[in-house]
């Protein structure tokens, strides 16, 4: 079953293209989960902030993307997925574009988040549907199942990877025999695969990171993370990494040389470096245990919740020099992102927090209830707005400026 709806005169999304105050990707856009918009200043005041829309998505973690005057995700009902363009400032539906699913019995729903670019919109299922789709109108411009494809696997809770679109190329991880697929971004047509995968899917996405200088794609299977040069697409190094259940989804963080790698049940955390083209542990210690939200690197500082999501959650400030853990607030923190240099964090229970990145200290600007359910899912911003949603499928969108 293969259903589009286009709701609008398509002149209004004919321009659609990402502009710097845009999170076209899951990850923002530097791949960092952090923005700069200096158009805007953001009301320290709660009071100030207001709800544009709600609407019902249908089950699923699918995060809201947006690029101009609109927003995509994607949501799960009796067994069906919804491809959703919405307007950006109403909420109101542009088009859809509805196919055949399961939504899953443990965390029900679609997780990647669609990724917009160059005119076009890609979702992918958690039971490897791939498609590409024309922003303006909704049209399917090329479909495929990486699993019957492919040779990737379906494990437990899904396939996750968010696509990665660079230049004329989309990039994702769909584990099994595929392992990582490169494909041509306009066709669908494969161009490479690195597999088989290296170990199980961990969950985590494919990412291109400057490391000292020289470029890698990231990407981490259940007990390890590798890096793979994209020019030769062989494995340049690996870090061992096992984790219970084999949950590694968190991007690690890079700065020059280093990289940060964190996971959840008791793992822990470590930075590495990688001048010499192997990686050399710096330190390693259990003061961010993320789960499976990427946490934010902010000058000699990381921030980003640690622990079960689900039970001793906190939020945490981890030195990224000496690996010391500088403070923990012992409440149900979920996702962060970073917004004109200030952290951004929605709780589990569905509070959006406003928070000065201050290493020494925790220091709340503000806060607000805007959801009802269970918020797994991070919000993102674009042009003053955060985007949030539940598991359930509430969505909202709320303005944070200053009035």
């Amino acid at each position: 079953m293969h259903k589009f709806t286009i709701l609008i005169p398509l002149v209004l999304l004919a321009s659609l293209a990402a502009a710097p105050a845009d999170w076209p990707h899951y990850h923002g856009p530097g791949y960092d989960r952090k923005i700069s918009d200096p158009s805007v200043r953001i009301a320290r005041s709660a009071e100030e902030w207001s709800v544009k829309w709600r609407v019902e998505l249908g089950v699923g973690y699918s995060a809201v993307t947006v690029a101009d005057n609109a927003c995509f995700t994607i949501g799960n009902s009796q067994d069906t997925n919804t491809v959703y363009c919405l307007d950006r400032e109403t909420g109101t539906e542009r088009w859809t574009y509805r196919y055949a699913c399961r939504a899953g019995k443990k965390f029900a729903g679609p997780r990647a988040a669609p990724t917009i670019a160059d005119g076009r919109v890609y979702t992918f299922s958690r039971s490897g549907h791939l498609h590409c789709f024309s922003v303006e109108d909704g049209t399917c411009l090329w479909t495929r199942n990486v699993v019957e494809d492919l040779g990737g696997e379906v494990l437990r809770f899904g396939l996750n990877s968010q696509v990665l679109i660079r230049e004329d190329r989309a990039y994702l991880f769909a584990g099994g025999e595929a392992g990582l697929v490169c494909l041509e971004a306009a066709t669908g047509r494969l161009i490479w695969n690195h597999g088989p995968a290296e170990g199980d899917q961990g969950y985590g996405s494919p990412l291109f990171q400057e490391i000292g200088r020289k470029l890698f794609i990231t990407c981490s299977t259940d007990n390890l993370l590798w890096g793979i040069d994209p020019e030769t697409t062989e494995t340049a190094w690996t870090i061992s990494w096992p984790t219970r259940f084999g949950i590694l989804p968190a991007a690690p963080l890079v700065r020059g040389s280093e990289l940060f790698i964190s996971s959840n049940y008791g793992t822990g955390c470590a930075k590495y470096d990688l001048r010499s083209g192997t990686p050399e542990q710096i330190w390693r210690n259990k003061n961010m245990q993320s789960h499976f939200n990427t946490a934010i690197l902010h000058g000699d500082y990381i921030f980003g919740p640690s622990g079960d999501i689900r039970r001793n959650h906190a939020l945490q400030c981890v030195n990224w020099l000496s690996g010391d853990l500088e403070w923990s607030v012992p409440e149900t923190f979920g996702p962060v992102i970073m917004v004109n240099g200030l952290l951004v964090v929605l709780t589990t229970g569905g509070e959006l927090v406003l928070c000065e990145p201050d290493g020494k200290k925790y220091a709340e600007i503000a806060r607000k209830k805007l959801l009802d359910g269970e918020c797994w899912t991070s919000p993102t911003y674009s042009r003053g707005i955060i985007y949030g949603r539940t598991a359930t499928g509430g969505a909202v969108a709320i303005d944070i400026t200053e009035r």
